[in-house]
């Protein structure tokens, strides 16, 4: 996969030492929620770090056009992330590229599938409650670069939107 090759030379290119880099995962209640995943790795250098993200969500019926009975969203994803403190807590932004591969199931049967490219800006707070272990509720913009042309699903014809708005709340745990 090409942005967790990405991921793997950004970090292996940086020059830091054991002690000043940190390391870490986080989980997404959302996507779970939807009975999808969500996993990203992290590496971190003072108040910046790199995440890579896989993940899987059901988009709920409010966010999806008339007649599709199901949304289901694969990503994938590399973010870049600046802390405004020190100790990579507290407020944060990122912004990076993600890969999304949608698959619709119209209520009249049959699934169509198409592939966007998104360019993603957020921000959140992260509350550290062990030096192992916080809670980072986040928002973020999403906006397609391709893929955006409507996708014809049965007889229902699927508009796919400018922007997407999305809010979770993460765990994340640092090694």
């Amino acid at each position: 996969m090409k942005p967790v090759t990405t991921f793997l030379i950004l970090i292996l290119s940086l020059p830091l030492t054991a002690q000043s880099l940190r390391w870490g995962a986080e989980l997404d209640a959302l996507p779970y929620l939807s009975g999808g995943y969500y996993g990203s790795v992290i590496a971190g250098y003072d108040q910046w770090q790199v995440r890579a993200v896989l993940t899987r969500t059901t988009l709920p019926d409010f966010a999806t056009s008339d007649g599709i009975k199901s949304h289901r969203l694969d990503a994938v994803a590399l973010i870049g992330d600046y802390f405004f403190d020190s100790t990579a807590t507290g407020w944060w932004v990122g912004s990076g590229v993600e890969w999304w591969s949608n698959r619709l199931a119209p209520e009249s049967g049959g699934t169509r599938s198409f592939e966007q490219w998104v360019l993603t800006l957020g921000g959140g707070y992260t509350w550290e409650f062990t030096s192992w272990l916080y809670v980072n509720p986040w928002a973020a913009l999403h906006l397609p670069v391709s893929g955006t042309s409507p996708v014809q699903v049965g007889s229902v014809r699927h508009e796919p939107q400018a922007v997407v708005v999305s809010g979770s709340v993460k765990v994340g745990f640092r090694f």
